[in-house]
């Protein structure tokens, strides 16, 4: 059975999946308050694969979501335990939580996988949604240039 276990303050709040005791556990998102990267995926969503394994491969942009980026999925989401614990641990810097609940994310506006929200100062500067065939590696390159990130 999963429990959930903490509480956090009046912010937005996440589940992380502790993969050890098979918990979730409620906590305050870590945020920063300066420059951050919200990116909303699933790990379950091929969209979202291509995008991390697209950002994986490309040096600057993986150091800039390395830094910066809150890897989150929506609140809605299904929790397969196999599938975010093999994700988790098969890319430690992009780990997945769980939003507890959308309105407490009041910058993302768009809740469709993958969706990158690029933003300073706790303002959405750019964003970046979906992910075609092609891919949108231009857009993130772009968005994160417009930060100062690469």
């Amino acid at each position: 059975m999963t429990e959930i276990v903490g509480h956090a303050p009046d912010q937005p709040t996440e589940l992380a999946l502790d993969l050890e005791s098979h918990q979730l556990i409620h906590r305050a998102a870590q945020l920063s308050s300066d420059i951050q990267i919200i990116a909303v995926g699933n790990p379950g969503c091929h969209f979202s694969q291509g995008a991390s394994l697209a950002i994986e491969a490309d040096t600057p942009l993986r150091e800039a979501f390395h830094k910066y980026a809150k890897w989150i999925s929506p609140a809605n989401s299904q929790i397969d335990w196999p599938l975010f614990s093999a994700w988790n641990r098969g890319h430690p810097e992009q780990q997945f939580t769980l939003a507890y609940r959308t309105t407490e994310w009041p910058m993302v506006m768009y809740w469709g996988t993958p969706s990158f929200y690029f933003m300073k100062d706790g303002v959405v500067q750019a964003q970046v949604l979906g992910w075609p065939g092609k891919g949108r590696l231009p857009e993130l390159e772009a968005a994160a240039h417009s930060l100062g990130l690469m």
